[in-house]
């Protein structure tokens, strides 16, 4: 291999962190991932606490789905962390060094009150003042909290593209550094380079515009003074980095890997990560691996078969992790007529509905527009508005514009204006406006994926029968199998999830895009 695509890409899994001081640990996936973070955390409070000794961490917002399942644990075994001291890694601040607002978007401030402490019986919780951030105007007091303490019991972290450790940026090229200055850096204010201000972009939506440019950091002497150095990798770009780290000289140009001059220092990283990085050009090769189980998942679908062919195994196993699901049916499918013809097929198509809803455990809303009679026009907008406002999303599917049929792509006009009036109490239904504001929403798939590059794939794989139970209650649909002008259901539906699921790396997937637009994207 050349420069360009260099030896340590060749690292095998069964060899991450041999001939190096480092432990390198392979979980499964994302889950595995938050769940061995929470609970090496813990076992750094409680062994500290048997000790009699007061505990010190320093931990990230990234990875982030630990902290709700730190929380839990905290509350369920009774762990008083009223004196535990936490100090974030990192924090954004506005061009003018100054902490963005506690409610911006993307202030790790307010995730850390919103995801962890506000979860947290308050007799349990740590103290406000022990709940600390590197200050841009303050940036000697990190040191001395630490110094104060005795030192830093653990740090937490993950691993940024450029090898990042919090936000310790790689110097820029010119930027002549030595190993023994880059280590001694200290908390400091410091502009971001590219690569962060890009990868992050595409993590949290929104684009580059929404990622500010500047950052205060704990620095690398704090971490690296650390008695315990605890980092994590879910993320499958990291495939690459976690190798460099590892199995390259100690370097600045990649700050995780002074990880290999530490006496006690362990990486944990999914299956996906450890794994050969598999390069070339293709979609998105792994599907995003979610929890749903506070949500509330709404699929907004034309017609009374749609589901089954673009989301519900997604719902499927948005309902096995715990959430409530719905489907709301636009149109009667009065149209979708058998051979021979039926006077009241609007009223055999509605049964048929029930049935595969009854098969999923979703519930079932019908808008009750003819098939071919949709449009987007307010009084429909408002017919849609109060299905939200009743179940309350915090996630839509709904149809891609890019899709064949013109009932699909108004009933996509109608998901995506209806998701976002129905958060305002300007527009009146019956129901009251949502005050969570506008839910997530994600387009679907087009029939037979015509037109449609995905953004992200989820595994349905264990719920490809029970899409074809589904599928199965739609009689009069199946018995029009063999019409020139429409394609058998089954055989499409399990075609299309297979060839999705060969490109997502599983036995059977669905494929998405996020609407990225402002305040209609969130953070999985």
């Amino acid at each position: 291999m050349n420069a360009l695509y260099p030896e340590y890409l060749k690292v095998p899994p069964s060899e991450l962190g041999v001939g190096t001081t480092v432990s390198v640990e392979v979980v499964k996936g994302m889950d595995e991932i938050a769940n061995a973070m929470a609970v090496e955390m813990m076992a750094v409070v409680d062994e500290a606490q048997a000790e009699g000794k007061q505990v010190t961490m320093i931990i990230p917002v990234g990875p982030v789905d630990q902290f709700e399942i730190l929380a839990e644990a905290i509350n369920r075994e009774n762990k008083d962390w009223r004196q535990v001291v936490l100090i974030n890694m990192d924090e954004y601040p506005t061009d003018d060094d100054e902490w963005v607002p506690v409610d911006h978007p993307l202030s790790f401030r307010g995730y850390m009150d919103r995801k962890f402490y506000e979860l947290i019986n308050p007799e349990l919780a740590p103290l406000p003042e022990n709940r600390v951030f590197p200050d841009p105007s303050d940036l000697l007091g990190i040191q001395t909290l630490i110094n104060s303490r005795g030192g830093v019991d653990a740090c937490f972290g993950g691993i940024g593209i450029n090898g990042h450790m919090a936000f310790n940026e790689p110097p820029e090229p010119g930027d002549i550094c030595s190993v023994e200055e880059f280590a001694g850096r200290s908390t400091r204010n410091l502009t971001l380079s590219r690569e962060t201000v890009t990868i992050n972009s595409v993590t949290v939506g929104g684009g580059l515009a929404v990622i500010p440019r500047r950052a205060v950091t704990v620095g690398m002497k704090e971490i690296l003074d650390s008695k315990k150095m605890r980092f994590y990798c879910n993320r499958l770009w990291q495939s690459a980095v976690v190798r460099r780290v590892l199995h390259e000289p100690l370097a600045a140009a990649c700050p995780a890997s002074f990880m290999q001059n530490h006496e006690d220092a362990r990486l944990t990283v999914a299956e996906y990560v450890a794994a050969l990085p598999d390069i070339g050009l293709r979609y998105l090769l792994f599907p995003m691996q979610l929890k749903f189980d506070n949500d509330r998942v709404l699929a907004v679908v034309a017609h009374p078969d749609d589901a089954e062919l673009l989301c519900a195994g997604t719902l499927a196993r948005a309902k096995a992790d715990g959430a409530a699901i719905a489907i709301c049916v636009m149109c009667r499918g009065d149209k979708g007529q058998s051979d021979p013809p039926a006077d009241n097929t609007g009223d055999i198509r509605s049964a048929e509905m029930h049935a595969a809803a009854k098969v999923l455990g979703a519930e079932l809303y019908q808008a009750g527009f003819g098939d071919g009679e949709l449009f987007d026009g307010y009084e429909q907008r408002k017919v849609l508005m109060e299905v939200f406002r009743k179940f309350r999303p915090t996630l839509v599917l709904a149809h891609s514009r890019k899709d064949y049929h013109p009932d699909h792509q108004q009933s996509s006009a109608l998901a995506e204006a209806a998701s976002w009036f129905c958060a305002s109490d300007g527009h009146r239904t019956e129901t009251c406006a949502m005050e969570a504001g506008p839910p997530t929403l994600w387009w679907m798939d087009t029939i037979n994926m015509a037109g449609f590059e995905p953004g992200f794939f989820v595994d349905v794989s264990e719920y490809l029968e029970l899409k074809l139970e589904m599928l199965d209650c739609h009689k009069s649909q199946l018995a029009r199998g063999n019409d020139a002008d429409f394609s058998p259901l089954a055989d499409l539906m399990k075609d299309q999830s297979k060839a999705r699921g060969n490109q997502a790396g599983v036995s059977a997937a669905e494929a998405f895009q996020l609407h990225t637009a402002w305040k209609r994207a969130s953070a999985w």
